[in-house]
């Protein structure tokens, strides 16, 4: 993992005879994708240029120097990365999620318990994925109530016992 390259988006698809992409922008708001310096998995420098917003959201863009759909389609799955270092200051209860994945997670007692190996959103909130140091994984919502204290370095986890 290339902890200074931030996922900013995702091709996910064609549009239309000229070679123009739809991209899911993982920026809010989603337009603001088009105005990160963007580089590949290997750290190219890369341009998309804003066409047109779907309906549900998406970017139909024009993609480098492609001008028609056969050039384009072997695109999708294409990842868009911005350097972290290029992005405001997260406010105090603002994240990269990035910056949160390999985190230590210790309990209210401070004891190691595992690490975060994935943050998930399937459109209701975040979910953190805990590999624990006994084996397994698990995944809880990432709300105050559960990650009480974060930092750069590690984050709490507490837990309910019913």
């Amino acid at each position: 993992m290339t902890t200074n390259l931030i996922l900013t988006g995702i091709i996910i698809g064609v549009h239309g005879l000229q070679g123009h992409i739809i991209v899911k922008s993982f920026t809010d708001p989603t337009l603001n994708i088009t105005k990160l310096a963007l580089v590949n998995e290997l750290q190219e420098n890369v341009k998309i240029k804003f066409v047109r917003q779907n309906p549900n959201g998406n970017l139909i863009c024009k993609f480098n120097e492609i001008n028609n759909r056969t050039e384009a389609e072997p695109l999708k799955g294409y990842k868009f990365f911005c350097m972290l270092s290029a992005l405001p200051s997260p406010s105090e209860d603002e994240f990269y999620i990035e910056e949160l994945k390999g985190l230590e997670v210790l309990d209210q007692d401070h004891k190691l318990l595992g690490k975060i190996t994935n943050i998930f959103n399937f459109g209701a909130g975040d979910i953190v994925e805990i590999e624990f140091l006994e084996g397994g994984y698990e995944l809880f919502p990432f709300t105050k109530e559960f990650f009480p204290v974060i930092t750069k370095k590690f984050i709490v986890l507490y837990r309910l016992i019913l």
